[in-house]
């Protein structure tokens, strides 16, 4: 006879509930817009909300006032203040005229940007994290898919355009990496694929995006950054792996063995400039140098035309 008392609980719900305690922060997601999906963490802090370049969380929409609102995170709650906003802030479509206490699940709106907010150890908000994670990101690096990355940059560009800020990207791809797969195999592949990805991650700085663009490609989407600071960027960038020992086990049952391997990669360096209509033209842009650094030796950085 079944026990009503019994509660049964897969291995994946048991995995899930248990994550929960590694859940830290609150955090806020975009539910709608181009940015819609996009999860904020809430360290600690204040962190306002706005269309302003110099703002914590930056929200794509006229109709947000450059600073709209405010965060104030604590140990043990979040507190919302509307900052004079011109179209105001709602919660749970409650206008806000004083500082409110969030609750987990909670609706905000901004004009016509709609945002949720979860506490911690919210099942919810780890769904979400998860669901998040497998539309997101390359499952063979770990970065940025290109369908993400591509996203960050169209929204990177309207802010740039907007606030007359420089962005740089940055077009890599790993020389010669067929020649890995042929000779070592598509395992030693894979893993000089990922150790590449990390290496470059690790250098980047916390407003820097990067996905994998291609087979072996990867952009990386650097907002506020100087042409002379993007230069530098890419060489930090090609040096990582340039310097890395790759150390690639090969061959087959009793016959395996590792080998050293040293891995390159070329970038093509690109400035965002008002005149171009989208971001296709800066990729493009980006392309043509790190094809021309392709001809002219591999493992190097090209971030102008050449003459004519």
């Amino acid at each position: 006879m079944h026990d009503p008392t019994t509660l049964a609980i897969d291995t994946a719900q048991v995995s899930l509930l248990q994550a929960l305690d590694g859940v830290r922060h609150a955090c806020l997601i975009h539910c709608n817009g181009p940015q819609a999906g996009r999860r904020v963490e809430l360290e600690p802090g204040q962190w306002v909300i706005g269309r302003g370049a110099d703002v914590d969380i930056p929200v794509v929409s006229r109709g947000i006032s450059r600073r709209h609102a405010a965060l104030i995170v604590g140990p043990e709650q979040v507190e919302l203040h509307d900052l004079g906003s011109a179209n105001a802030t709602y919660v749970n479509d409650r206008r806000v005229t004083a500082p409110v206490v969030l609750q987990d699940g909670d609706w905000l709106r901004m004009a016509d940007v709609l945002l949720r907010f979860h506490g911690r150890h919210s099942l919810e908000a780890l769904l979400h994290d998860r669901m998040y994670q497998l539309a997101t990101v390359d499952p063979g690096t770990g970065v940025s898919n290109r369908r993400h990355a591509h996203e960050a940059l169209r929204v990177e560009v309207a802010r740039a355009r907007r606030s007359n800020t420089p962005l740089a990207v940055l077009c890599g791809d790993l020389d010669q990496f067929k020649a890995v797969n042929d000779s070592y195999g598509h395992a030693a592949g894979d893993r000089v694929l990922m150790d590449s990805a990390t290496l470059l991650r690790a250098e980047l700085r916390a407003g820097d995006i990067i996905g994998r663009w291609g087979g072996e490609e990867f952009l990386v989407v650097a907002p506020d950054t100087t042409a002379e600071q993007a230069l530098g960027l890419a060489e930090r960038l090609r040096l990582a792996v340039s310097a890395h020992p790759f150390e690639l086990e090969v061959g087959d049952g009793s016959n395996r063995y590792r080998v050293q391997h040293r891995q390159t990669l070329s970038f093509g360096v690109a400035m965002f400039d008002p005149a171009m209509r989208d971001e296709h033209d800066l990729l493009a842009l980006a392309d043509r140098r790190l094809y021309a650094a392709k001809r002219g030796g591999r493992d190097r950085c090209v971030a102008s035309d050449a003459p004519a």
